[in-house]
């Protein structure tokens, strides 16, 4: 049951959507407005994107995904979810591996990702990958 990634194909699509619903349950826990602030306004949107996803598998099937985006000359990881069941065996670094793989093939050097507080899990995965954190941003909210 070794995990691997791919970039994904259209037919990886469904999977995808219903993972990327995954990580909005898991995400609005954390802060109740992320799917307004963070998330997608169209989660089908997500169908465009697929150039630039890449999804990881165990035994072919799909158990999580990342998307990156490269145009500003860093390589940006907007998402990246990992099914809680799967999670710990390396199917994100088997896809954090491709995406920098990729964006390096481009020569792109520089890699970001944001980290809400409180995802330790996610925070503790990418000091790992050797990420370090640049700056906190302080936010307030009346309520």
């Amino acid at each position: 049951m070794e995990p691997a990634a791919r970039a994904a194909v259209p037919g990886d699509l469904e999977s995808v959507l219903w993972l990327y619903g995954l990580l909005e349950s898991e995400m609005t826990a954390l802060k109740t407005s992320w799917a307004a602030t963070n998330g997608l306004d169209d989660p089908h949107s997500l169908a465009e994107r697929l150039p630039e996803t890449i999804v990881g598998v165990v035994e072919e099937v799909v158990v999580g995904f990342l998307v990156s985006d490269v145009s500003s000359g860093t390589c940006v990881i907007e998402y990246i979810f990992t099914h809680p069941e799967a999670r710990g065996i390396g199917v994100g670094d088997a896809m954090l591996d491709v995406a920098m793989g990729e964006a390096r093939a481009q020569g792109i050097t520089g890699y970001d990702v944001a980290v809400l507080p409180g995802h330790r899990a996610t925070k503790n995965f990418f000091e790992g990958e050797g990420y370090k954190a640049r700056m906190i941003t302080m936010h307030h909210d009346d309520v």
